[in-house]
C-alpha cells in the first residue's frame, strides 16, 4: 500500500529544474484553460447574438411590408373620405337649394291663398258664390306653369 511517506521520500527526489518546469507549465496551464473557457463563452455569444440579429431583421422585413400595407390602406381610406366629403357637399348643396325652391313655393302659394281669402265672393246664391270661387281657382291655375 502507498502511504504519505513513500509519496513524501519519492517527491524529494526529483530534481528542482522539474518541479520548476512543472510550475510554469502550471502557471501556463491554467491562463490557457482561463482563455479557453472565455473564448468558448465569447462563441456562445456570438451565435446567439447573430440568431438575435437575424430574427430582428426579419422581424424589420415584416415591420416595413406592414407599414407600405398601412400607408397604402391610409391611402384609400383618405381617398374614399375626400369623395365622400365632396359628394356630401354636392348634396348638400342640392338640398339647400330645393329648400330654398320649395320656400319660394310656398311664399307664392301662401301669396295666391290670401289673395284668395282677400277676394270678395261674388253672387247671390251659394251655387252662384261657388261657381265664382271655382271660376277665379281655374284662372289662377290657367294662369300659371303646372
Amino acid at each position: 500500500m502507498i502511504t504519505a511517506g513513500i509519496i513524501k521520500a519519492a517527491l524529494a527526489r526529483v530534481p528542482l529544474p522539474v518541479w520548476t518546469a512543472a510550475g510554469a507549465a502550471l502557471l501556463l496551464a491554467i491562463p490557457l484553460g482561463v482563455q479557453t473557457v472565455r473564448l468558448g463563452e465569447a462563441r456562445g455569444q456570438v451565435e446567439s447574438l447573430t440568431a438575435r440579429v437575424e430574427t430582428l431583421s426579419a422581424n424589420l422585413s415584416t415591420c416595413r411590408g406592414n407599414t407600405a400595407t398601412l400607408e397604402s390602406a391610409l391611402s384609400a381610406q383618405n381617398e374614399a373620405v375626400d369623395a365622400m366629403a365632396a359628394n356630401a357637399s354636392a348634396a348638400i348643396a342640392r338640398a339647400e337649394a330645393a329648400a330654398a325652391q320649395a320656400r319660394r313655393e310656398a311664399e307664392q302659394a301662401q301669396a295666391r291663398a290670401a289673395d284668395f281669402l282677400a277676394r270678395p265672393i261674388q253672387g247671390e246664391t251659394a251655387c252662384e258664390r261657388v261657381l265664382d270661387v271655382d271660376a277665379a281657382v281655374l284662372a289662377d291655375l290657367g294662369g300659371r306653369e303646372r
